[in-house]
This record gives C-alpha cells, sequence and structure tokens, in this order.
C-alpha cells in the first residue's frame, strides 16, 4: 500500500542506435521487483510523463481521500485539496474525462449538489464513455441525484455485468463496495472480495482501508496469515492504526513464520512500542531464538 518515487538518469552519449534497454531491480530480503527501461523518442517518452503525471494524481487523491476517511482532514479541506488537485490536471489534460466524474462525486458528498449536477450533464452530452468502466461510476453518481432505491439495484446489476468485462477494474471495484447490498451486507463475502482484488490486480491504499475497517470489526477475517494479510497489516501499522484485538493476529502470524523475515520483526517489535507486554516480549524473543537472530 506504500508508494515511493525513484529517479534515474538516461545519458543520451553512452546511448547506441536502436532501442536501449535497461533494467533497474528492486530487492529486499524476501522480494525481488524488476523494472524494465526502454530510452525512447520524445513523443514516447511524453506519453510516459503524462501517464507518471496521472499516477501522482491519483495517489494526491487516494492520500485525500484516506485522510478525510480516517477523520484526520475536515470535509471542507478535503474538498478543497481534491478539486484544487483535479483542477491543476484538467488545466494540462482537459481530454481526462475520469477527473470531472470524481470532482462531482467530492461534490456530492459535501452537498454541492447543483454544482455535482451540472458536471453530469456536461459529460452526459459526450458519447465516448458508453459501455465502459467510465459508464460505472457516472451510473453511481447518478444514484446521488435519484435516491431510488430500485433505481440503485438497476445501476448495480449494470455495474456488476461492467465489472464481469472489466475484472478487476478498480473503480468499479470501488462503486461496488460502495453500493452493491450483497458486499454491503456480509462483511465476509466484502473481505473476500477485498482480498482477491488485490491479491490479483489492484494494490490501491484505499482497498486497504476498506480491509482495515472490516479488520477492526472481527480480527477473525484475517485468519490465514497469508501475503495479502501481512500486506495489509504492514499498511495498517505503516499508517499508525494498530488496535489491541490486532495484537494476538500478529503474534500468531510471527509464529506461522518457517522463514526470518524483518518486517515481522519490525512488526513485533511496533506493536511493542505501542503497546507494551509479556507477551509481545515473549514473541520477539522466541522469533529471534527461533531463526538464529540472537
Amino acid at each position: 500500500g506504500k508508494h515511493a518515487e525513484f529517479a534515474y538518469r538516461i545519458l543520451p552519449e553512452r546511448m547506441h542506435d536502436g532501442r536501449n534497454l535497461a533494467q533497474i531491480v528492486f530487492e529486499t530480503v524476501d522480494q525481488r521487483e524488476t523494472v524494465e527501461i526502454t530510452a525512447a523518442s520524445e513523443d514516447s517518452f511524453r506519453y510516459r510523463l503524462d501517464s507518471h503525471r496521472r499516477d501522482v494524481m491519483d495517489l494526491q487523491l487516494e492520500l485525500q481521500y484516506i485522510g478525510f476517511r480516517l477523520g484526520r482532514i475536515e470535509q471542507q479541506a478535503w474538498k478543497k485539496n481534491s478539486l484544487d488537485i483535479l483542477t491543476e490536471y484538467q488545466n494540462s489534460h482537459p481530454e481526462d474525462l475520469w477527473h470531472q466524474l470524481y470532482a462531482a462525486y467530492v461534490r456530492f458528498i459535501c452537498k454541492d449538489t447543483a454544482a455535482a449536477e451540472e458536471i453530469l450533464v456536461e459529460f452526459d452530452a459526450r458519447a465516448d464513455w458508453k459501455r465502459t468502466p467510465m459508464e460505472g461510476l457516472y451510473l453511481y453518481l447518478t444514484t446521488f441525484q435519484k435516491g431510488d432505491p430500485e433505481y440503485a439495484a438497476e445501476v448495480t446489476a449494470l455495474v456488476r455485468e461492467l465489472y464481469q468485462r472489466f475484472p478487476g477494474h478498480p473503480v468499479l471495484a470501488w462503486v461496488l463496495l460502495s453500493m452493491d447490498e450483497a458486499l454491503l451486507r456480509n462483511e465476509e463475502r466484502r473481505y473476500l472480495f477485498l482480498k482477491r482484488l488485490m491479491t490479483r490486480s489492484s494494490t490501491s491504499p484505499v482497498f486497504y482501508l476498506e480491509a482495515y475497517r472490516l479488520a477492526l470489526k472481527d480480527t477473525g477475517l484475517l485468519n490465514v496469515g497469508d501475503r495479502f494479510e501481512r500486506r495489509l497489516v504492514h499498511w495498517i501499522l505503516g499508517e499508525n492504526l494498530l488496535f489491541p484485538d490486532l495484537i494476538p493476529v500478529i503474534i500468531l502470524m510471527s509464529e506461522k513464520d518457517t522463514d526470518y523475515h524483518p518486517q515481522m520483526l519490525q512488526n513485533l517489535k511496533q506493536c511493542y512500542q505501542t503497546a507494551p507486554s509479556v507477551d509481545l516480549l515473549k514473541a520477539i524473543c522466541t522469533y529471534l531464538i527461533s531463526f538464529h537472530r540472537c
């Protein structure tokens, strides 16, 4: 769930004719990621730069949203910050329609209904978004206008169809988590939906937030200790959201380890620093002794 920027330089004087290929390798004790690099033409570079700017905007909006949902950012500050980010991006990328819909969402949440509806009217006049994931978000936003349960059920069915056509699409997944009664009523089903989504595709911190809120209600959902649940625990601790019922879960995860993982030791230490106990001290010592790290 964490993000970081890594800068690198391309030295034109060291390049040869044709495509220039390279790799950047990120490696920890238990994970290795390889990123392929290709030196490209100016037009291709501009496209990649635009894609990077979009990623940065998405991350900024996600962090604002998480801060708002956790009560760290007041609603009006969230509205202003989010709309400022969207406006700056819109000025340089007027052809991107996603930002318009998200601006409408922010305004609906903040009861700025007239401005949100105006955005939807303008958006509806375009014809190049039908039967795409963008339609799913648009239809969800129209439910803010109508407030009719039958209409909301119809929209949910249409979004499910779109999700089948575009499986794992993060926006459609977020819409379903927001309005699908089957996922809203059954917390175990909701958790498994998130787990499948985040294991196969998206690792957006927005979905970590949703999984955290479920774990906060019932830590029994975290009963496997697999890679997803360990990543979730890592995100929770990174956001300083540790809660008492999670500590026994983390201790149990440490007991299941068959190899030494520095991150697990760090998790145990962070728990002890937040809520020191004999059980945590025993868990830390046992972990160190088991893997001959004393």
